[in-house]
């Protein structure tokens, strides 16, 4: 009995149980092109903290979250490359496209309260920076 705790019994090949999926879904995973794992990311050559002290500069203002989601979105593009590595261009590839979202989105919030006239202002300012 659990008592007053409530208490969840884990089945075996259930998420949490720690135990691998069943071979037929590991079979049906496989033949709809599925990993059961994601692959590691490996850190190319070139990035280092230098490329990580750039990219703060140019980050200056950012929101933790817009934070969070540039590096969700560097991950999502290193899995979307040939092989699993991060390389300086695809972060920096993935910086500017954040810089222009936030400069975008910067221009939007002055431009509708009368301190800005648009988005492409921002988005030179934010150039202007590197």
């Amino acid at each position: 009995m659990c008592g007053a705790a409530r208490c969840h019994t884990v089945r075996q090949g259930e998420a949490g149980s720690g135990k691998a999926a069943g071979l037929g879904q590991r079979l049906s995973m496989m033949l709809r092109g599925r990993k059961l794992a994601a692959d590691r990311i490996a850190v190319g050559p070139g990035v280092d903290a230098a490329l990580l002290d750039e990219a703060a500069a140019q980050m200056e203002g950012f929101s933790g979250r817009e934070i969070a989601k540039f590096m969700a979105s560097v991950q999502a593009a290193v899995y979307g490359s040939a092989q699993a590595v991060l390389t300086p261009e695809i972060f920096r590839r993935v910086l500017q496209a954040k810089l222009q979202e936030h400069a975008a989105r910067k221009s939007f919030v002055l431009g509708h309260h009368g301190a800005g006239d648009s988005v492409q202002v921002a988005v030179d300012a934010a150039s202007s920076s590197k």
